[in-house]
């Protein structure tokens, strides 16, 4: 039996919902935006090894000022009835093209590199998602597991204290012993306990939803999250079939392929 997370109360845009912290968490999650930035960096230079593959043009200029004039062109020979043009100011210009026909396979090799190399950061931003997605869900169904077990001693501590001043009434009209008070105070300095580690628990809880969402800790403090719901459902799938496919789109075992085909693209280019 396979636990599905599903949504009973109608959605209310005043409250925290499970979608709302993924998708905040997805958009401001330093680790996400990290991938990100690796996979922008990997197809960046995806698209500089491409560009090997096309013609190379080089312009260069310089430009030199002397102090005292000086020959600015070539001088082939020294003529008195025409002398060389001197000049302080030489300027210099070149262009040059090329283009490499046939180099035994390296660029296509590093282009193939680069290439493995972006898809193996795509697998990773999915492999960050997935993960941040899991750890926001968990952390949200923490606070609301935290928050309904501390509603729960709430709710026997004002039952216990209403049985202590119960057997005191009874105590004073000589009806109970005052072992039984001893052990109801004991049974309500118990609960107190417990509440406080409960409550201690649910800060926690309350401060990591407030970090992934990147909200302000009184935002989710405040807040009454959309209450969830466990349904079973049984796969229909033969189980070996399921956990082939689970093989193919796992994110972090196409990571760690590409990057191995990418190793070996790169051997082949060196």
């Amino acid at each position: 039996m396979i636990p599905l997370l599903l949504v009973l109360a109608v959605q209310d845009t005043s409250r925290l919902t499970l979608a709302e912290t993924v998708e905040r968490a997805l958009a401001h999650y330093p680790t996400v935006a990290a991938a990100r930035a690796a996979r922008d960096h990997a197809a960046a230079d995806a698209g500089e090894a491409g560009a090997t593959r096309l013609p190379r043009l080089t312009l260069d200029a310089a430009f030199t000022r002397y102090q005292e004039p000086t020959i600015v062109f070539p001088l082939h020979g020294f003529n008195p009835a025409n002398p060389p043009l001197f000049d302080r100011s030489l300027v210099q210009a070149g262009a040059s093209l090329s283009w490499t026909f046939f180099d035994f396979g390296g660029r296509a090799a590093r282009v193939r590199a680069a290439t493995l190399l972006t898809r193996a950061a795509e697998a990773a931003l999915g492999a960050a998602e997935m993960q941040l997605v899991a750890r926001t869900a968990n952390a949200y169904l923490r606070v609301l597991t935290v928050r309904g077990v501390l509603a729960a001693q709430d709710q026997r501590l004002a039952a216990l204290t209403a049985e202590s001043m119960r057997a005191r009434r009874l105590l004073d009209q000589g009806k109970a012993a005052r072992v039984e008070i001893l052990r109801v105070d004991a049974e309500v300095a118990r609960s107190r306990a417990d509440r406080i580690a409960t409550a201690e628990q649910l800060n926690g809880a309350e401060h990591e939803l407030a970090q992934l969402t990147q909200l302000p800790f009184a935002r989710v403090h405040a807040d009454s999250l959309i209450p969830l719901a466990l349904a079973d459902t049984v796969p229909t799938e033969d189980p070996t079939a399921f956990f082939a496919r689970a093989h193919e789109a796992s994110p972090e075992l196409a990571d760690a392929r590409h990057r191995a085909e990418a190793a070996q693209a790169g051997l082949a280019a060196t």
